[in-house]
C-alpha cells in the first residue's frame, strides 16, 4: 500500500503534465476515428491504402490504455480526498 501512496503523491504533483498528455493522446485519436469509420464503411479512402499508415492508425488505439489507468488513478485520488475530509 505504501507504493500506491507514493505513486498517488507523485501523480498529484504532476497533474498538469498528465492533463497535457491526455490532451495529446485524445488529439492523436481523431485520425484513428476517421480510419475506423472508413474500415466500417469499406470505402477505402483511408483504410487499406498503405499498410504502414494502417498499422500506425491501428496502433493509436493502444494509446487508450494510459487514459484508462489515469482515470482509475483520478478516481482513487478523489476517493482518498473524500475519506481524508471525514
Amino acid at each position: 500500500m505504501n507504493i500506491l501512496y507514493g505513486f498517488l503523491q507523485w501523480y498529484e504533483r504532476n497533474i498538469e503534465k498528465s492533463i497535457l498528455i491526455t490532451l495529446i493522446i485524445l488529439i492523436a485519436q481523431i485520425p484513428h476515428f476517421f480510419w475506423g469509420g472508413d474500415v466500417l464503411v469499406g470505402s477505402g479512402y483511408i483504410a487499406g491504402v498503405n499498410p504502414i499508415t494502417d498499422f500506425i492508425l491501428y496502433s493509436v488505439d493502444l494509446l487508450e490504455i494510459p487514459l484508462i489507468i489515469k482515470t482509475v488513478a483520478d478516481f482513487i485520488i478523489l476517493k482518498r480526498r473524500k475519506k481524508a475530509k471525514k
